[in-house]
């Protein structure tokens, strides 16, 4: 629309009146078009309504029929009974939950729901996560009771692999009612099934359920062949058990947690590959156990084996030999007499010709001291070392490291007190230079195989003590460059560490720095999720970051 007013448009400029007169007479002839180009765009919008109706109809009908033929329609039964199977968490049992596992392919449509009922397998992993405590205890398990039963039933006979999770919060919130409290879980539920285990995990807080499984023959449990059982705090007190079904000819692995003057005689020692004792006793008692056991003497075929110790004392026996172990962890959490050096003794008497793995938790020693007795050729064939990065200086670190001429993966824990330091010290003694520190051999160069480091503790590392360790480790001759480096650093990000070791990464080099702030530990009531990876009170493990976490010894493969 052409207008004599173009110049005070949009602005604040007041019209004179007679200015007035002439918008007024120029608008006049203008309305009638606009209400025609109104009535045309109506005309226009409901063609285009009805045109979008019939093509959103038309691709609908289209897209269902589309679904007919489908490859997944036709996919056989059996074929798609296999894909659900691999929906199903691999490195755990499946949470009573709906939005995973069996319960979760059943809410997608009749026909996977029925083939879901119809598979048996899908049903046979169980991680069962007791509720609180409460008031009223005769209604406490009663939900969780009735699904555990509704899946072994589903489960037909196959058999069954279950962890039985006791919650956090697993303490009585309010006087327990009169009278005795009802059967457990394990007595209602799993007892029954127990011709169908076939691994187990139990958290017994009752002393009458270790009388109930007392009353479990190996011919009962003839599938079981991994059991684990941690006793807590109430339960400990118990000392007349057995545990009869653990001389199940199946059995292969066994973890217990509880006292180590209670461990079960009953398994058939020869038949077992893996074998985790976390012991403990009352600080009232005072004989002493021998170490190495000897039934340590008949696990012929043992290849891997946790021990963990709290508060104890031992008297030393002969050497026992474990010709297959290939990985040992070793633990002591609060020693009575520290000076004795409990888990140097034991390695003292353990013969292991074909070790590979170790691993040092929790120390309240040196660590230098048990390395000490593993001899030339048992450090020089150990691949695999975990150990607690502390009270460790540069020579320690190379009179520790220098035998291990075969390792390939080290891997330092330690609490942020002790790491930072220890950390770096470590890359220095690590760093292979023309120079050595000891003044014995010049050409020396500690774990020229060495291709993975981790530091699973918080450091402050430098970028530049980081380049330097991996730059030189890369181009010394004697040294294998390395695969994998992985820190966690309690500061700010300096640079970008992977511009600066382009051409490292790009020759396979995995760098994985955690820049991790603290974070808050929030509780949350209790979860059928819990003690599993997607527990909501838990601190969330980033993609990339789970190396960070230690493997539990309680739990089986």
């Amino acid at each position: 629309m052409n207008s004599p007013f173009q110049s005070i448009l949009n602005t604040n400029t007041v019209p004179s009146d007679a200015e007035c007169d002439e918008i007024r007479a120029l608008l006049r002839p203008q309305r009638p078009r606009l209400a025609h180009l109104n009535d045309q765009v109506a005309r226009l919008q409901v063609i285009l309504d009805d045109a979008v109706r019939a093509r959103d109809e038309l691709q609908a009908a289209i897209k269902a029929h589309e679904a007919l033929i489908s490859p997944m329609r036709r996919v056989p039964d059996d074929i798609l009974s296999v894909i659900f199977l691999h929906t199903l968490p691999t490195t755990r049992e499946t949470a009573l939950s709906r939005d995973e596992g069996p319960l979760l392919l059943m809410q997608v449509c009749q026909y996977w729901r029925a083939l879901t009922l119809a598979v048996p397998r899908l049903w046979s992993s169980m991680h069962i996560a007791l509720p609180p405590k409460n008031s009223d205890p005769a209604l406490q398990l009663f939900g969780l009771k009735s699904e555990v039963e509704r899946w072994t039933r589903r489960a037909a006979a196959v058999p069954l692999s279950i962890r039985v999770h006791a919650s956090r919060k697993r303490y009585p919130i309010a006087p327990p009612s009169s009278g005795d409290s009802p059967p457990s879980i394990l007595v209602e539920s799993l007892l029954p099934v127990a011709h169908q285990w076939g691994m187990i995990h139990l958290k017994v807080d009752d002393v009458r359920d270790l009388s109930v499984l007392d009353k479990v023959t190996p011919l009962d449990a003839k599938h079981l062949n991994r059991f684990s059982i941690t006793l807590s705090r109430s339960a400990l007190g118990a000392t007349g058990y057995r545990l009869p079904m653990l001389g199940a000819p199946a059995l292969r692995q066994l973890a217990y947690q509880g006292r180590d003057n209670c461990i079960p005689a009953t398994p058939i020692w020869r038949n077992l590959v893996r074998l985790t004792l976390s012991l403990s006793r009352g600080s009232s008692e005072t004989d002493h156990q021998v170490l190495p056991f000897p039934f340590l003497a008949e696990c012929t075929a043992l290849q891997t084996l946790h021990l963990s110790f709290t508060r104890m004392s031992f008297q030393y026996g002969k050497t026992v030999c474990l010709p297959r172990l290939q990985e040992i962890h070793l633990g002591e959490w609060i020693t009575t007499e520290p000076d004795i050096g409990t888990l140097s003794q034991l390695l003292a008497r353990l013969d292991m010709p074909n070790l590979k793995r170790l691993g040092l938790h929790q120390m309240g020693g040196p660590v230098l001291g048990p390395l000490r007795y593993l001899g030339p050729a048992c450090s020089a064939a150990i691949q695999w070392l975990s150990i607690p990065a502390k009270q460790l200086d540069g020579p320690s670190i190379r009179e520790m490291l220098g035998p291990m001429t075969g390792l390939v993966h080290l891997r330092l824990v330690a609490p942020s007190a002790f790491l930072p330091d220890v950390a770096q010290t470590f890359l220095v003694c690590l760093t292979p230079t023309d120079e050595d520190p000891t003044g014995d051999d010049p050409s020396a160069v500690l774990c020229p195989n060495l291709e993975v480091l981790e530091l699973a503790g918080p450091s402050t590392l430098s970028d530049e003590y980081i380049i330097q360790f991996l730059r030189a480790r890369a181009a010394h001759p004697e040294t294998m460059p390395l695969r994998q480096f992985k820190a966690v650093l309690s500061r700010a990000q300096q640079g970008d560490l992977r511009s600066e070791l382009a051409d490292l990464v790009q020759d396979r080099l995995q760098l994985v720095l955690v820049y991790r702030p603290t974070q808050p530990y929030n509780r949350v009531r209790c979860s059928p999720l819990e003690g599993t990876e997607r527990d909501p009170t838990i601190v969330k493990v980033k993609k990339g970051e789970e190396w960070l976490q230690e493997a539990d010894p309680m739990r089986l493969d």
